[in-house]
C-alpha cells in the first residue's frame, strides 16, 4: 500500500530563483512542521532530471505527487526545458499509478492534459488552480488544504484521502482564497475515464458549483 506523504517537485525560472519565490521549498517546511516529516522535496531544471526524480519518487511509495511551476495549454515549463502535454503525459505514464497529483502552476492541469492521463494510467485525481495564481497564494492554499485533509483523515481513522472530503474542502478553501480550481478524478462509467469540475471559489453570494462531466 502507498504512503499518504507528498513528494514535491518544483521547476522555476531563474527569475523566480533569483528572487527565492519558492512555493513548493515553503510548503516542503510548513508541512514537516505540521507533522509530516516524511514530506520529500526536489528542485529540477531539465527533463533528464525530472525522469531521474520520478524514479526516486516511485521508489518511495508516496501517494501524493506535488508539481511546483509554469505552464500552459501548450505544455509544462522547466527552467530549461519546455516539455509538451504529449510528452509529459508519456513520462508520468510510468509512475502514476493509483496516485494523486496536484497542480500549482498556471494553465494546469487542463483537459486535454487530464484525458491523456485518464486513459493510459489508473491515476486516482489531478487538481490544479484554474487561472494565475500568486506565488503567496499558493504556498498558503496547499498548506491549508494538505493540514485540513490530513488532519480529518487522521480523526476519522483512515489513511489517505477520499473524494467526498477533497470535494468539500476545495470548495470551502476556493471561496476562501477567491480562486477557482479544476478537480479531476477517475470515472470508469465514462468513455474518457474520468470527471471533471471547475470549482467556482470567486463567487460570494452562492455556493455556486459549475459540474462539466465529461461524457
Amino acid at each position: 500500500m502507498s504512503k499518504s506523504q507528498v513528494f514535491i517537485i518544483e521547476s522555476l525560472s531563474f527569475e523566480d530563483e533569483e528572487k527565492k519565490r519558492m512555493e513548493g521549498y515553503v510548503l516542503q517546511d510548513m508541512l514537516r512542521l505540521s507533522g509530516k516529516c516524511e514530506t520529500k522535496y526536489f528542485y529540477v531544471r531539465t527533463k533528464q532530471e525530472l525522469v531521474r526524480i520520478l524514479d526516486i519518487f516511485d521508489k518511495s511509495n508516496f501517494r501524493y505527487l506535488h508539481f511546483s511551476c509554469h505552464g500552459s495549454e501548450k505544455g509544462v515549463g522547466f527552467t530549461l526545458d519546455d516539455i509538451s502535454d504529449d510528452e509529459f503525459a508519456k513520462i508520468l505514464n510510468f509512475y502514476v499509478d493509483k496516485k494523486r497529483i496536484f497542480f500549482s502552476a498556471c494553465g494546469l492541469p487542463h483537459k486535454k492534459l487530464a484525458l491523456k492521463l485518464f486513459r493510459s494510467t489508473d491515476l486516482y485525481s489531478i487538481i490544479g488552480p484554474c487561472d494565475d495564481i500568486s506565488f503567496s497564494c499558493a504556498a498558503a492554499f496547499w498548506l491549508a488544504f494538505y493540514n485540513r485533509i490530513f488532519d480529518k483523515s487522521e480523526r476519522m481513522g483512515h489513511e489517505g484521502m477520499r473524494h467526498k472530503d477533497i470535494y468539500e474542502l476545495l470548495k470551502s478553501l476556493s471561496k476562501i482564497f477567491n480562486q477557482d480550481f479544476m478537480y479531476y478524478r477517475r470515472d470508469s462509467k465514462k468513455k474518457s475515464g474520468m470527471t471533471y469540475r471547475k470549482i467556482i471559489g470567486n463567487v460570494t453570494d452562492s455556493d455556486e458549483l459549475t459540474n462539466t462531466n465529461e461524457k
